[in-house]
């Protein structure tokens, strides 16, 4: 489990991507505004003209297995590609986690050509700064400890905000704050014939 210190330090960092975008405390981010205001660019791979339709049909032939990449520019800033594809949740997660690496100046990964393959080399470190962070810039201490005194569910927290529901899960794991669920119409009404019987 993670420390309270790189917890406290993955909330700050958290807290600087929110502040940049400019959202309320409690207000709900779009990744999508933060990347303007960080001069990021956010396309997807069939606005690129230069590439070519083989790599066009690698990325959509599998386009489960990457959601989103960052590619750097001589001038310094950045694009990311995101995978239009997934859903709208999956594509707001991935495009924070991309905008993580870009403002801890994390190291691109590089491909490596070895017996015949082409892999890419994993920073395990970077990859978990930019999920974590990622994931409670969406997410605040603040509006999961809100949530659990208002009584919030989970289902609502993850519609209120744009995410998911395992990114909620997610962030309960890591603050110890565990949300109410809300009862689905089918288990009331199983609890309703129950509570005939036994009347």
């Amino acid at each position: 489990m993670a420390t309270p210190h790189f917890i406290n330090w993955i909330e700050g960092q958290a807290h600087g991507l929110r502040k940049i975008s400019g959202v309320s405390t409690f207000g709900r981010l779009n990744p999508f505004d933060l990347a303007k205001k960080m001069s990021v660019e956010v396309t997807d791979p069939l606005k690129i003209k230069q590439l070519a339709r083989e790599i066009l049909d690698q990325l959509f032939g599998d386009s489960k297995s990457w959601s989103a990449g960052t590619l750097p520019l001589p001038d310094g800033k950045a694009i990311v590609v995101i995978n239009s594809t997934h859903t709208e949740t999956r594509q707001r997660a991935s495009l924070m986690e991309e905008l993580v690496h870009i403002k801890l100046k994390h190291k691109p990964t590089k491909l490596i050509h070895a017996d015949g393959m082409t892999v890419r080399n994993w920073d395990q470190t970077q990859e978990t700064q930019a999920y974590w962070v990622g994931a409670a810039a969406l997410l605040p201490r603040c509006v999961m400890k809100g949530a659990k005194t208002l009584g919030w569910t989970i289902e609502k927290v993850a519609t209120d905000h744009g995410v998911s529901i395992q990114l909620v899960e997610f962030r309960e794991k890591i603050l110890g704050i565990k949300l109410k669920r809300a009862v689905s119409v089918f288990a009331e009404n199983n609890l309703s014939a129950v509570k005939a019987l036994t009347e």
